[in-house]
């Protein structure tokens, strides 16, 4: 084997070993998942500057979920949990609008740890999500998006989901309590909405608490495929038609209950999620960096900026998916012979249990880049120079074979 196969090899081991592709699939939810995934689920909550005695000071808290996607720190949340338009806040503080303080779950015991300020780079509130991303420390010092590193959740296909389908649901709860919660439960069915289509909510039988909107529902392979949000009876009816759903705590922090609190069910529960595709414009648009805070995405879009690559990996006898098999794409003018280490790499996805991956990263249009896909156990495959037509699709589906190695 040549050093080039026994680098490909290498980085197979170095996914697992350190999870540098993310939560890994699973036949089931195992413990192992689920520990990798508290670690991927962040609390969530508005920055704000009060002034007492002629000092400012800056001060967060915590009133929501969200999901980190990607280890250079986007965090998929609810709009609604970014949103502080309406925040009845004293005279002496200042909320901090496209501003979110991000907190970092360490142990499943604990109250997670604010870490980091992120800021708003997408927003949808017509479906009522958001991307944020991570760009400094709490203490103020600018954060290195490359050195980041964090545990992430890789996304999933909501399409593939159907009723009765386990589904699982993590998040900070909006009261009863500082800690992360679990629970777990079924696909109910499915609400369609206008505009949107037959998949714009998922209904689950889960219990889920009201700070947990924004935040991770994942199904048996460990992979995101919706988000818990504010609504009521599975998607329909309007924004007041919840469960039950009565302000019961002090949760914006101004010291008395008022119309700035956030509702919290009682004697039933959230129990829609958005699904995660609904998503994907979103996130595509924060990669890319272009998004405004205040600039909406409609349903169905998808930027221009760059192109996304997905497909599936198969064996090119059996015609089987090949699970782990790895989608390498080098930085543009590397080619295949010139590749000896990990800093060459512009981006990579490994495939799932049914061999489909979504490559991380845009391409850019006008660019050539070498593509190489491999597994231990099949021989490599590469072309160099592919080039990316300034009038490619927005979205460009494979069909990839392998052979085993003979």
């Amino acid at each position: 084997m040549n050093d080039l196969k026994r680098f490909i090899v290498a980085i197979v081991a170095l996914a697992l070993i350190v999870g540098l592709l993310g939560v890994e699939p699973a036949a089931a939810l195992g413990r192992d998942v689920r520990l990798q995934i508290l670690k991927s689920v962040v609390q969530l909550g508005p920055v704000a500057e009060v002034t007492n005695k002629g000092k400012t000071e800056l001060r967060a808290m915590g009133w929501g979920s969200g999901t980190i996607i990607s280890a250079d720190g986007l965090i998929l949340t609810n709009y609604h949990v970014v949103d502080v338009s309406d925040f009845d806040a004293p005279s002496n503080v200042k909320v901090l609008e496209g501003m979110v303080a991000v907190y970092i779950t360490t142990k499943s015991d604990k109250p997670p740890t604010l870490s980091y300020i992120a800021e708003v780079v997408a927003a949808s509130p017509e479906l009522d999500l958001a991307v944020v991303r991570i760009t400094r420390k709490i203490s103020g010092e600018t954060v290195s998006a490359s050195k980041l590193k964090l545990p992430y959740v890789k996304l999933g296909d909501s399409d593939e989901l159907e009723t009765g389908d386990s589904i699982y649901i993590f998040g900070y709860p909006g009261i009863g309590g500082e800690t992360l919660t679990f629970t777990s439960g079924v696909v109910s069915g499915f609400t369609s909405e206008k505009g949107v289509g037959n998949r714009a909510w998922i209904k689950t039988d889960a219990a889920i608490s009201g700070g947990n909107s924004g935040g991770t529902g994942v199904n048996d392979d460990g992979l995101l495929i919706g988000v818990p949000t504010q609504v009521g009876r599975g998607g329909v009816g309007g924004e007041s038609e919840y469960v039950d759903c009565r302000v019961l705590a002090d949760t914006n922090g101004n010291g008395k209950l008022d119309k700035g609190d956030a509702c919290v069910p009682v004697g039933g529960f959230i129990n829609a999620l958005r699904p995660a595709k609904l998503a994907q414009p979103l996130i595509t648009q924060a990669q890319k960096g272009k998004t405004t805070p205040t600039t909406p995405v409609s349903p169905g879009k998808t930027t221009q900026e760059g192109v996304q690559i997905y497909g599936v990996i198969k064996d090119v006898d059996s015609g089987k998916p090949i699970p782990n098999a790895l989608f390498i794409v080098l930085q543009p003018g590397v080619t295949y012979d010139a590749w000896e280490n990990d800093d060459q790499v512009y981006s990579m996805a490994k495939a799932d249990t049914k061999g489909k991956f979504t490559l991380p990263d845009l391409l850019e249009r006008g660019q050539t880049y070498t593509l190489v896909v491999g597994l231990k156990g099949y021989v490599p495959i590469h072309e160099d120079d592919v080039l990316v037509e300034k009038d490619a699709d927005a979205e460009i589906e494979l069909t990839i074979t392998l052979q085993k190695q003979r």
